[in-house]
């Protein structure tokens, strides 16, 4: 999303959100690709988030 889109979606106004952009971006937990920025890492829903852990928990005490 555009550095505009983003500053509507979270409810800042966009001059106070492009020195965290930039910030972001500098730590390269935001990669600007034409005028969109996208994340860096992975977004994982709660829902993947509880199946890897029962799984995970799972295969833990299976092999223990």
């Amino acid at each position: 999303m555009t550095a505009e889109e983003l500053a509507i979606e979270v409810g800042v106004a966009l001059p106070y959100i492009e020195d965290t952009v930039r910030h972001l971006t500098s730590q390269t937990l935001l990669v600007k690709n034409g005028e969109k920025y996208e994340t860096n890492f992975p977004i994982i829903s709660r829902e993947a988030q509880q199946k890897i852990h029962f799984y995970s928990l799972e295969f833990f005490l299976i092999n223990h």
